[in-house]
Parts: C-alpha cells; sequence; structure tokens
C-alpha cells in the first residue's frame, strides 16, 4: 500500500488509496460523507418509513395484527328465494281417460275441452284432454258435437238406462215432496232465527232485577210525594178556580202585547243609532225575561184553553 498523504489540519483525511489488488472493499474509495447529505438521507428514509394511506387501511401480514374474522352468517342474513308453487300431480293415460268420464258421466252435460281441464283442476294435462276426448267418443262413450271451431262433449245417452214415465212421475212427486219439506224448513229456520234475535235483544236475569229494584225504588218515592200533597193541600171551589184561570189568562194576554210593544220600539231605536241591541237594552234599564228567571212560553202552557 502507498503511505498515507499528510494533510494540514484544516483539512480533512481521506483514506489511503489500496490498489485494487489487494482485495479491499468499494467503500475505500467512497467519497467522504457529509452532515446535509446524511440528513436528506434520513429524510428519505423517514418519508420511506410512513407508511401511505393504503398501508394504513389495509395492515400488512409483517405487523403481526389478526384481521378480524367475519361475522358467523346468521339464518335471516340472506332471505332464501320463495319456493315454487308445486303444480298438481297429472294422471297417466289411462287414468286420465277413467278420469274424464266418470267426470262426464256424473254431470251429464256438454263441455269444451278447456273447461273440462279447468274443472278437473289440472290433474289431466291439457294437450292430453283433447285425444282423451276423442278416444272417449270413437269407443261410443261420449259424443262430439262441432259447433264451428268449438267442439262439444257429453255422454252418450243411450249408456244410460231408460225411465218409464211411471218411474218418471214418481220421482217428480218426490221432487215436489222433497221442496215442500224444504219451503217447510225454510219457514222453520226463520222463525228460530227471530225467536234467538229477540231473546239476545231482551235484558238478562240480573239486569232485570235491577231494573225491578229501580221501579219500585222510583214508585215508593211518589206515593210519598202523593201522601206529601194530600196532607198539605188546599182546596179550592169550582168557581174560584175559574176566577182564577181568568186571571191568568189576562195576565198572560197583557204580558204578551207589553212584550210585542217594547220589542217594536227596541227595534225602532235600534234602526235609528248605531248601538248593539244588548247595550241599548242595558242602558234602558229593560227587564228581560231570562232575568225574571221565568218565560213565556211556559206560563202560556198554563193557561186553559
Amino acid at each position: 500500500r502507498l503511505p498515507a498523504i499528510a494533510r494540514s489540519p484544516c483539512h480533512k483525511i481521506r483514506k489511503p488509496i489500496s490498489p485494487v489488488m489487494g482485495g479491499d472493499s468499494d467503500s475505500d474509495f467512497a467519497p467522504p460523507e457529509d452532515t446535509g447529505s446524511k440528513s436528506s438521507k434520513a429524510k428519505k428514509t423517514s418519508k420511506k418509513s410512513t407508511p401511505s394511506k393504503r398501508e394504513k387501511s389495509t395492515p400488512s401480514k409483517k405487523a403481526g395484527k389478526k384481521r378480524k374474522s367475519p361475522a358467523p352468517k346468521t339464518k335471516n342474513s340472506k332471505k332464501k328465494p320463495p319456493k315454487k308453487s308445486q303444480k298438481a300431480a297429472t294422471l297417466s293415460w289411462e287414468s286420465s281417460l277413467t278420469q274424464v268420464k266418470d267426470y262426464l258421466l256424473k254431470q251429464n252435460r256438454p263441455y269444451s275441452h278447456t273447461q273440462i281441464f279447468d274443472n278437473l283442476h289440472s290433474t289431466v294435462k291439457k294437450s292430453m284432454v283433447p285425444t282423451v276426448l276423442e278416444a272417449l267418443s270413437k269407443e261410443g262413450d261420449l259424443i262430439c258435437q262441432e259447433f264451428g271451431k268449438t267442439k262439444l262433449y257429453y255422454p252418450n245417452q243411450s249408456n244410460f238406462e231408460t225411465v218409464s214415465a211411471e218411474k218418471m212421475k214418481e220421482i217428480d212427486e218426490k221432487i215436489g215432496e222433497l221442496k215442500k219439506d224444504h219451503a217447510e224448513l225454510q219457514t222453520s229456520i226463520k222463525n228460530v232465527t227471530a225467536d234467538i234475535g229477540s231473546l239476545e235483544a231482551s235484558l238478562t236475569d240480573e239486569q232485570l232485577e235491577q231494573s225491578l229494584e229501580k221501579a219500585a225504588q222510583q214508585l215508593e218515592e211518589k206515593r210519598v210525594y202523593l201522601q206529601q200533597l194530600k196532607e198539605n193541600q188546599t182546596c179550592f171551589s169550582k168557581d174560584k178556580l175559574n176566577e182564577m184561570d181568568r186571571e191568568l189568562r189576562d195576565f198572560v194576554g197583557h204580558w204578551k202585547k207589553k212584550r210585542r210593544a217594547v220589542t217594536d220600539m227596541v227595534g225602532v231605536f235600534l234602526e235609528n243609532c248605531s248601538m248593539k241591541k244588548k247595550k241599548l237594552q242595558d242602558k234602558i234599564g229593560l227587564e228581560l225575561d231570562e232575568s225574571a228567571e221565568t218565560m213565556l212560553s211556559e206560563i202560556s202552557q198554563m193557561v186553559p184553553r
């Protein structure tokens, strides 16, 4: 190695230059580190060390923080889709033949294939109903009658037993008797419902007892009042009563006459002044029926006609 070069104390001492063959590290050739560069590097490292917003929001595995396990799914967290309505089980070919045949024989009236499909509540396939009806008509169990594009099927009447006229008459008589019984039952039901309604509207035993006690109490009060009237009564002759009725009639007539005159006078005053009716009555000192606590209509009823 070359000897180190001595420098003045005002200069910094550099490391001795070593040849490449010496096997020294590259750090021997590095320039001297400055304090300013150290601070800039420290700032860079500090900037690098500060985590970004994304790093803050997503914790790394190295940090050693365990991630929160997701909340267990409850039964009500996800609503299950509604179950589809199950279709009615359709019948096989032989069962369909029997079902349609029995239904038409029981009803004994014409139907189209759509009506039969609806009335059987989709137990037979809609596409199978026309073929079943055609097969039954070919066998002679049904009769098909066309009206334009519409086909009606009804049972073959020759398959039914023929009823004699006497049998029909018996059936008609039985129907008449049943109708009569039905009408009698209807009238009896109406009568029973009316009786039930009247019973429900009537008072119960407890309510009847309470009303009887109340009526007895009122009767006793009226008896006491009648006894008081009998004890404190003053008898008047018929002439005296007629005279009192005549005086009452005269007094009521004068009352009506004066009352009408005063009412007309007050009306004239009100037409010629801007004063209110109540204020005018107070200023005049008018005495009304209400202030005397009496009413002309009540006393007029006491006058005999």
